[in-house]
This record gives C-alpha cells, sequence and structure tokens, in this order.
C-alpha cells in the first residue's frame, strides 16, 4: 500500500470510529503528538482510543501532500454538530504510521 493509501486508511478508520482499523495501520514504536496529549506506544494511543472511542463523523479532505516518507492531510471532521478542521502529518515506513503530529483546535472539540 502506498504511503498516502494508508494516511487516508487511517482517516478513515479514525472517522468512522474503527479503532482494530487503526490499530493494525500502527507501527509497534508509533507515537502521536497533539493538542489534547502525547503517547509514546502503539499501545498507549489503543488503550487510549478504547477508554475514549473517536466520535463517528464524515470528514471532506481538503488537502493531501507527499514526501518520500510523509503524508500530510488536511481535513474537516464533522461529528454531532461539531466541524473541526484537521492537519495531521504520518511519517510512514513499510506501511507502517511510525508517528503523526496532529494539529486542530482543541476550544472546537
Amino acid at each position: 500500500m502506498a504511503n498516502r493509501d494508508v494516511a487516508l486508511a487511517f482517516v478513515r478508520a479514525f472517522c468512522s470510529g474503527d479503532i482494530p482499523a487503526i490499530e493494525e495501520l500502527l507501527a509497534d514504536n508509533f507515537s502521536l503528538t497533539g493538542p489534547l496529549g502525547s503517547f509514546d506506544s502503539r499501545h498507549e494511543y489503543i488503550s487510549c482510543l478504547k477508554s475514549d472511542p473517536p466520535v463517528q463523523g464524515s470528514y471532506e479532505i481538503i488537502s493531501v501532500l507527499e514526501s518520500p516518507d510523509c503524508v500530510s492531510i488536511y481535513y474537516n471532521y464533522q461529528r454531532e454538530s461539531v466541524l473541526v478542521t484537521i492537519a495531521q502529518l504520518f511519517w510512514i515506513h513499510n506501511e507502517k504510521i511510525s508517528r503523526t503530529l496532529l494539529v486542530f483546535d482543541q476550544s472546537r472539540v
């Protein structure tokens, strides 16, 4: 799977609340930095999602930018009555997401 497809699969899984699909896309050494916290392992992130699952919602891709190791996706995530614009940078190796930087206005969630 191309890096772009891996990153888009993550967005699709997150916005549909599909935690098993998210887990499948993450490398064992996965880390995430974002406005609501940081995670230093796949296990830590998945445990957090299981205790506070993402709300299923719709999304609209605004832009996808690629480099050899990274994919950046800008998208609108609509959940319930809240619309959040998200920028997410994915570092991908061997078809697994090893790291992501997540940016959004946390006052909107």
